[in-house]
């Protein structure tokens, strides 16, 4: 049996594409020597995000009259 060949351009596999992390960037800046620093970093960062959330949702109703009896919802330092 005769073996056919194609001239046809061969494509290789695309090259794996590098993408800059939270950790990369920590790591750059010097605000961490290592990824593993890093990510103890970022887990910090979230929990006092989470922490300051609900700070934030506990305090949400200050400032204001009490609103169940009111239908204009005026904030208190407005009233007379």
């Amino acid at each position: 049996m005769n073996k056919v060949t194609f001239d046809e351009p061969v494509y290789s596999a695309p090259r794996s594409v590098v993408r800059k992390t939270y950790q990369d960037i920590l790591i750059r800046y010097g605000i961490a020597k290592n990824r593993e620093q890093a990510t103890y970093i970022l887990i910090g960062v979230i929990v006092l995000g989470i922490i300051f959330s609900f700070i934030m949702i506990k305090k949400g109703g200050a400032g204001y009259d009490n609103i169940e009896g009111n239908d204009t919802f005026v904030p208190a330092e407005i009233t007379p």
